[in-house]
């Protein structure tokens, strides 16, 4: 028996469940699955996960960063990131890794150009982090955008206008606003001042194509949807627990 799972709050509309049992089905590997751990707070998780026989589990939201404290060892990408999305247990040792940053490489490097110099990270939980680190690397200067701005690289939203929006490329929507059921809902930008020089990246990937992807496809821009990235990370996870 080879227990998987995922934790986070409030997540039973996951893709990942439905994914691995899929990927298990397919590669004919009895006596695996993979369950949901939806927890209000990380109190006694290593008892509960213990509990379950897991031996490897990725995490979302709102634990990314949080679960760091309860890990033995932190992979060194996941050091330089600062979240953690994949928690590989090896004789009750917990391994931390981040494979949302390897998703999100692989799902942007056919679209990514280099007029692309700069970007707004809408949001700075978990995943923003991953987001930042991998456009960072790859030469995009970042700004995060949050409803209050605590550092030198942190705008509010209520900041943003017409001259901001003309020096900025790339928007990577990193909340969950507009996931379903609230699909008409969006993040709080000019979406007036976006053309078709704008790459609009949304994590959300159900609805398919968000509110918010929405507004710059009727303005010309490009946009992208989340789903290729989870697809990667799910990879990336299944490796890791293999290896």
């Amino acid at each position: 028996m080879k227990i998987f799972g995922l934790l986070g709050k409030g997540i039973d509309y996951s893709f990942s469940p439905t994914y691995f049992e899929n990927k298990f089905n397919r590669l004919n590997l009895e006596g695996y699955s993979y369950q949901l751990i939806d927890v209000d707070n990380l109190d006694g998780i290593k008892e509960i996960i213990a509990s379950k026989g897991i031996t490897g589990f990725n995490v979302t939201k709102p634990y990314k960063i949080d679960i760091i404290k309860y890990l033995d060892e932190l992979d060194e990408t996941a050091q330089q990131i600062g979240a953690v999305n994949c928690v590989k247990v090896v004789n009750n040792t917990w391994i931390g890794y981040n494979t949302d940053g390897f998703g999100f490489h692989q799902m942007i490097k056919p679209f990514l150009e280099l007029t692309h110099e700069r970007a707004f990270i809408l949001g700075k939980g978990g995943a923003s982090h991953a987001i930042y680190h991998i456009l960072e690397k790859l030469g995009v200067q970042c700004f995060f955008v949050r409803r209050e701005a605590e550092e030198p690289n942190e705008l509010e939203y209520s900041q943003l206008n017409d001259f901001m929006m003309d020096q900025i490329q790339v928007i990577v929507n990193c909340t969950p606003v507009g996931t379903y059921p609230d699909v008409d809902v969006k993040p709080q930008i000019p979406y007036a001042h976006l053309n078709k020089s704008h790459f609009l990246i949304d994590l959300v990937y159900n609805p398919k194509e968000s509110a918010f992807l929405k507004e710059g496809k009727q303005r010309g821009a490009m946009i992208l949807n989340g789903y290729d990235m989870l697809v990667w990370q799910a990879e990336k996870s299944w490796e890791i627990w293999q290896g």
